[in-house]
């Protein structure tokens, strides 16, 4: 199930907001109430004082005590307006009842209290004036009040309602124009052409939208350098198999031709030592190509030791190197040094290196020594042979591509040292090439940085 973020923020919104208006109103109507039950029973009481205000001024005008009454009820039914009034004098006789159409008088009880007469509430209101012995009951009818009530609460709720309708017409908008945003990033990358891995314009995206367009254009970039890859793959490899390939073919019809089968012999050699370089060219285009993919992939570096992955090249190489007397010694005093690396990419900076040295030593009683050791803040790996050496001129050149050295006849493809150069890049590590301490051959000096034992530890 697709979800939509506009669905979910109007939903939610205009569900938080009518939860939020809906609490409102409630709680309006709860305190609108206490507040008008509050102010109709200070009516009461203010009309209460009132009628026995004018009562004690009358009866202290006039000594007949029924002239006075008649009096009292007009002047009453005036001044207390709407209010339901009934006194009863000293003797508890009911002297007045206003209006008249009750068919049973109040109970006497003190101060506040709600009754029922006549099958309808009444709020009461009971009051003595000790100086004249009259009682005063003023009463309200309870459905006034709901009234009331009722009347404040469809008006509140209605103003609500209609800015609840103007708000969620302007979340609408609001909501709308926030993903305009994302519209525009999904509008660009719809019409943009296939193969464009342009970056998107990171300016105009808002904050939130921002790490998802890095994210993209960081994504584009890695598809870029890939396509780029194996574009360089494809050309760097037919560019160095068509020359073998040539000249195998050439090598298999003179062989086809021969007339005798001293020459058939030297063209079937020629095609072995052929097939051998170009399984050489091939075995290092794959390598190089996995070494620049590995460069993007590697995620997580481990402690590698140098030691352990130079016996194991060691090993390897021996049976290749005594086919040319060429002696092969490992030096490591403390044999624990370790780097954070890759143990595959490494195994493959260690194989080049060596294989190099044996390819290029041309005379008998060769030597490669593989020397490890530990600086302040560096582990050294150190392959020193004593081969015909690198010119200083040409010492930063030999780390290109397909680049070999002018009258020099050792086959090769041209491409270990620009291996070796992608794993040292992957490892932050530093490579140089010196002229060893005898005069003769070639020192490789690789620095990679001496881990900590934080990093270390946090591998175990």
């Amino acid at each position: 199930m697709k979800h939509s973020i506009r669905t979910f923020l109007l939903i939610n919104l205009l569900i938080s907001v009518f939860s939020f208006t809906s609490l409102t109103v409630i709680t309006h109507y709860f305190f609108d109430s206490k507040k008008i039950n509050q102010y109709s029973d200070q009516q009461l009481t203010l009309s209460a004082s009132l009628a026995k205000t004018l009562l004690s001024q009358h009866k202290q005008h006039s000594s007949d005590t029924s002239k006075p009454t008649t009096l009292t009820c007009s002047d009453l039914a005036n001044q207390c307006g709407k209010v339901n009034l009934q006194v009863w004098d000293k003797n508890g006789q009911l002297i007045v009842s206003l209006p008249n159409n009750l068919k049973q008088p109040f109970a006497k009880i003190a101060n506040f209290s709600d009754q029922k007469i006549d099958n309808i509430n009444w709020r009461v209101f009971v009051t003595t004036n000790d100086s004249t012995g009259l009682t005063v009951a003023v009463a309200e009818r309870y459905n006034k009040r709901h009234v009331l009530k009722k009347e404040i609460i469809l008006y509140t709720t209605t103003i609500i309602l209609f800015c609840l309708f103007l708000l969620a017409i302007l979340i609408w908008f609001i909501v709308g124009n926030a993903l305009k945003s994302i519209q525009t990033i999904t509008n660009s990358l719809r019409h943009r052409a296939p193969a464009s891995l342009t970056k998107l314009k990171t300016e105009t995206a808002p904050k939130e939208v921002q790490p998802l367009v890095e994210e993209l254009n960081i994504l584009f970039q890695k598809l870029q350098e890939a396509f780029v890859r194996e574009e360089r793959f494809s050309s760097d490899a037919a560019h160095e198999l068509r020359t073998p390939l040539a000249a195998l073919r050439a090598h298999v019809h003179v062989a086809l031709n021969a007339t005798s089968k001293e020459e058939c012999d030297r063209s079937l050699h020629k095609i072995i030592t052929g097939i051998d370089r170009s399984t050489h060219v091939i075995n290092q285009l794959l390598i190089l190509a996995r070494t620049t993919k590995i460069k993007s992939l590697i995620s997580k570096l481990e402690p590698v030791s140098l030691n352990k992955e130079a016996q194991i090249v060691i090993a390897d190489l021996v049976p290749i190197a005594q086919k040319k007397n060429i002696e092969i010694e490992l030096i490591d005093k403390s044999k624990k040094q370790k780097i954070m690396g890759d143990p595959i990419t490494i195994n493959v900076l260690i194989r080049n290196l060596i294989d190099n040295a044996i390819r290029y030593i041309d005379h008998n009683h060769g030597l490669i020594s593989v020397i490890i050791e530990s600086a302040p803040k560096h582990v050294i790996l150190k392959v020193i042979d004593n081969g015909p050496g690198i010119p200083k001129d040409l010492r930063e050149a030999v780390f290109e591509r397909f680049f070999r050295i002018a009258d020099n006849n050792i086959q090769g493809s041209g491409l270990g040292l620009n291996i070796v150069k992608q794993v040292l890049q992957q490892h932050n590590a530093n490579i140089k090439l010196n002229v060893p301490k005898s005069g003769h051959g070639l020192e490789v000096v690789v620095s990679f940085k001496k881990p900590t034992e934080k990093e270390l530890a946090r591998q175990v």
